[in-house]
């Protein structure tokens, strides 16, 4: 789970969900819950979430939708054990 410093709540939980799923998706690497069988460790900490509305074009002023920008300190380790 990632920390987070920024003012926005949750994000984190959104963060870890996204990158668990890409790992698993796009790498060999599978996500367990015991660190002492993990290969690999990431941690780390959101530092700041920037967003803002892309649009305002429906006639009752709604957002199209919106673009965030997050910023993370990320560090991804070895455990020792394996191919690397």
């Amino acid at each position: 789970m990632f920390d987070n410093q920024s003012f926005r709540r949750g994000i984190e939980f959104e963060l870890t969900d996204a990158l668990a799923k890409r790992i698993e998706s796009q790498t060999p690497y599978k996500i367990v819950s015991n660190r002492d069988k993990a290969d690999t460790v990431i941690s780390g900490q959101i530092v700041q979430v920037k967003e803002s509305v892309l649009d305002y074009r429906t006639p009752d002023w709604q957002s199209d939708g919106k673009n965030v920008e997050l910023r993370a300190v990320v560090s991804w380790k070895t455990c020792g054990v394996g191919n690397f």
